[in-house]
């Protein structure tokens, strides 16, 4: 699962990297902070989820 999650968060940067390449440099301007955003809501989400998984473990036992 974690394994998973990395391998995603891998290909995810090197994509954003690919596409800031092909950006001219007004677009990085407005476009990574949005990146930067969007990646931090994943994380975030992906970070609750894994804790509601964590929990509901805990209290299964």
């Amino acid at each position: 699962m974690i394994d998973t999650i990395m391998s995603g968060i891998v290909q995810g940067v090197y994509s954003i990297q690919v596409f800031v390449d092909g950006m001219s440099p007004w677009w990085a301007v407005i476009g990574l902070p949005a990146i930067v955003i969007v990646l931090g809501g994943i994380v975030t989400f992906a970070a609750k989820v894994i804790d509601g998984f964590v929990a509901r473990r805990r209290y299964s036992r």
